[in-house]
């Protein structure tokens, strides 16, 4: 099957933003991190333990059903745009679920900062 190259580049920006959504999802945590310590090495290593985590839960869930709603498995979403048909299924899941991902920790962090006294830190 041939594709136009606006077409190709339609389905290429969408990847991308469909891609973004989890990253979102771990830059929301490093917020949480950021807020929450008030320290930023600390944000970054807690960030990428928190992705390498979420790895190795995937890795050892035998259950298909549960790695799908881990955030590491929504940078597959993607996928479901260069299917034909298109396979709005992953793509769908990736945007909830990274939604979940962004909405709670970006809360908790909204809860903390209000919290603070920022004039006298």
């Amino acid at each position: 099957m041939r594709v136009s190259a606006l077409h190709t580049l339609w389905l290429s920006a969408a990847a991308l933003g469909v891609f973004a959504l989890p990253l979102i999802g771990l830059a929301s945590f490093a917020i949480l991190l950021s807020t929450w310590t008030k320290n930023s090495a600390a944000s970054i290593v807690g960030t990428l333990v928190y992705a390498l985590g979420q790895e190795a839960i995937a890795g050892l869930v035998n259950q298909d059903w549960a790695k799908h709603y881990l955030l590491s498995d929504q940078f597959d979403g993607w996928h479901g745009l260069f299917m034909s048909p298109l396979a709005w299924t992953p793509i769908v899941r990736a945007i909830w679920v990274s939604a979940i991902f962004v909405a709670v920790p970006l809360t908790l962090a909204w809860l903390i900062f209000n919290r603070r006294d920022v004039a006298d830190d």
